[in-house]
């Protein structure tokens, strides 16, 4: 019983198929499509397809760029204000040690300061 059902189905499915198929050439026909141009627009759909994907690889590939330049913009930041910080400590060594030779002050210099 159960494998008659199955036949049936599977008979029915493939008359189905055949329908589709029949009807599909039919419309194509009528459309002036042929299994060349059809075959043609698959194609296109799957380069379609891959130029997607593609275009979601280079975005992802520009995200990392964008990933790295940022965090190489964040240690020369860091580094530059680093620097910035050194030069003005000296700057200021420097204003001090003329202020001491303007007022005819002896040795020794007033210490350096730590860190330059």
């Amino acid at each position: 019983m159960i494998g008659d059902i199955v036949l049936l189905v599977g008979a029915v499915t493939s008359v189905i198929g055949t329908l589709i198929a029949v009807f599909r050439a039919r419309t194509d026909k009528k459309l002036g499509i042929s299994s060349d141009e059809r075959q043609a627009r698959r194609e296109e759909a799957d380069d379609h397809r891959d130029t997607l994907a593609n275009r979601d690889a280079f975005i992802d590939r520009l995200n990392d760029r964008l990933n790295a330049s940022e965090a190489r913009e964040a240690a020369i930041q860091t580094r530059y204000d680093t620097l910035e910080r050194r030069y003005r400590r000296l700057q200021d060594y420097t204003d001090e040690l003329e202020h001491h030779i303007y007022t005819r002050k002896g040795p020794p210099p007033p210490p350096r300061p730590e860190g330059t």
